[in-house]
């Protein structure tokens, strides 16, 4: 859970008890208009706010969001300035804290786990703050994003039990043509869904077990053996998300890294010219624009540009944390976008 108290200190301005609890009021609305958002909508928001972290300002239809939002606990707060931007992006912080630190029992692609997902991505590629009591935010905003997507990706990957046949109870008033018929689907439909579900999680076992055995790109129909440690690193992560139905857990993430050294450590610039002709080749699987989304997919929009995000471009990595990277976004993205959605 966030704690507004402590976050309260970012601000220059003084604040007391009064200031605290109705930011807080303000913070647990922000947190609701978080959980109805769209996935998109999610992912949109994560790119802002962690984009608004790093000094760029956020877009004004959210930013107008946070400050009706505090106004109706707080009638005299305006939004003058960098003063209350930043009141304003502590305040939707704080409310993403909550949210991801939630437990999500809901085993699709939701809005809340495309904002923690999000958040993950953008803060992950981050260098931390100069301003220690705003690294604090961050800090506590990506370990509660990073635990929420760990949490959901084991949790979601369990069998669920098979129920047994219910009851085949029949309407006395339905028409007879059709009592038996939607009586018997009413009782079948609990273990049909249990068992389709199961069966989409086997699948995705299974073809993540051949795609390992193979041991080949068929994004670019080639062995991974041919591939530079550099290549290969962001090559296998956007492969291995292909197979994926739900978001990637820390077992995928170290199948991914089996083969990948650490002997360098290589900017987004460095990447894109070891992908060199790659690059088109992976850019054209990644159809959907992320012009938007720049924050939560920097690597993909890079690629999909050809340049780099001014952001991160001299960030440097080891070549096993892009593979994760490359992982994590592409499997963002095959929730977000693919054609074809998981149940």
């Amino acid at each position: 859970m966030s704690s507004m108290a402590e976050y309260a200190r970012i601000l220059s301005t003084g604040v007391d008890d009064d200031w605290v609890v109705k930011r807080k009021q303000a913070s647990a609305r922000i947190t609701e208009w978080y959980r109805d958002l769209t996935t998109l909508d999610a992912l949109t928001v994560a790119s802002a706010m962690s984009s608004a972290i790093l000094g760029i300002s956020l877009p004004n239809q959210f930013a107008a969001k946070g400050e009706a939002t505090i106004q109706e606990y707080a009638p005299s707060f305006l939004r003058d300035g960098e003063n209350g931007d930043l009141e304003i992006l502590v305040v939707m912080l704080s409310a993403a804290v909550d949210l991801v630190g939630e437990e999500n029992p809901d085993r699709g692609w939701t809005g809340q786990q495309a904002l923690a997902a999000g958040l993950w991505s953008a803060l992950w590629f981050q260098k931390p703050l100069t301003q220690a009591k705003m690294e604090k935010l961050r800090t506590d905003l990506l370990k509660a994003s990073r635990d929420h997507v760990l949490a959901v990706a084991n949790s979601s990957r369990l069998r669920r039990p098979i129920p047994q046949v219910g009851p085949v109870n029949i309407a006395q008033d339905s028409p007879s043509g059709q009592k038996v018929n939607t009586a018997f689907a009413k009782a079948v439909q609990p273990l049909l869904e249990a068992l389709m579900e199961n069966a989409t999680l086997d699948r995705e076992e299974l073809d993540f077990a051949w795609w390992l055995l193979s041991d080949r790109s068929d994004t670019l129909d080639k062995p991974f053996k041919q591939f530079e440690n550099g290549a290969r690193a962001i090559i296998t992560g956007f492969d291995a998300a292909l197979r994926l139905k739900k978001l990637p857990a820390d077992a995928h993430r170290h199948m991914v890294q089996r083969n990948i050294d650490d002997d360098e450590e290589m900017s987004l610039a460095d990447i894109l010219k070891a992908l060199g002709s790659d690059q088109a080749k992976i850019a054209s699987a990644v159809q959907s624009p992320l012009e938007n989304l720049t924050s939560v997919f920097p690597l993909l929009a890079s690629i999909q540009t050809g340049h780099t995000t001014e952001l991160i471009a001299g960030h440097k990595f080891g070549a096993r944390e892009w593979a994760a990277k490359s992982l994590l976004e592409s499997a963002i993205y095959q929730l977000q976008f693919a054609s074809v959605k998981m149940p």
